[in-house]
């Protein structure tokens, strides 16, 4: 792995989970990944901030992810790369996303919680898995 990008991934450990959140301070997980595309990996990508009025809102996230993710490229798991965005199944709905940081990594935070690197193939996450997008 890059070792600037790396440590670039590793500078927004510990980033307070901030419901719509889309700055360096503070975001939800989507607000993670759009930050992470735009500025550091430098790939215009939308931020979606009209499209739910809330995280914790479960069902306008979850239209949300479905429409918007017919924008995104779809690639399979095996073919990760480093930036592309995981979507997960919580409580069975598609409503949550990490930033991958390499084959087997992704950063992430969940509601209430900070920022946090873990396995996307651990067994907590991998059955989870709902697609894997790429930013063109």
């Amino acid at each position: 792995m890059n070792h600037g990008l790396s440590q670039a991934f590793s500078d927004y450990v510990g980033v307070p989970y901030v419901d719509h959140g889309r700055g360096p301070d503070g975001w939800d997980c989507y607000g993670l990944v759009y930050y992470l595309n735009n500025f550091i990996l430098r790939r215009p990508v939308p931020s979606y901030f009209d499209a739910y009025p809330s995280a914790v809102d479960e069902s306008h996230v979850q239209s949300a992810i479905l429409y918007h993710s017919r924008e995104w490229v779809e690639v399979e798991l095996a073919d990760i790369q480093r930036g592309d965005t995981l979507v997960f199944n919580v409580m069975g709905l598609p409503i949550h996303c990490g930033l991958a940081m390499n084959s087997t990594q992704m950063l992430h935070c969940l509601t209430g919680r900070e920022t946090v690197v873990e396995s996307f193939r651990a067994p907590t996450w991998n059955k989870r898995i709902a697609g894997v997008y790429r930013w063109k």
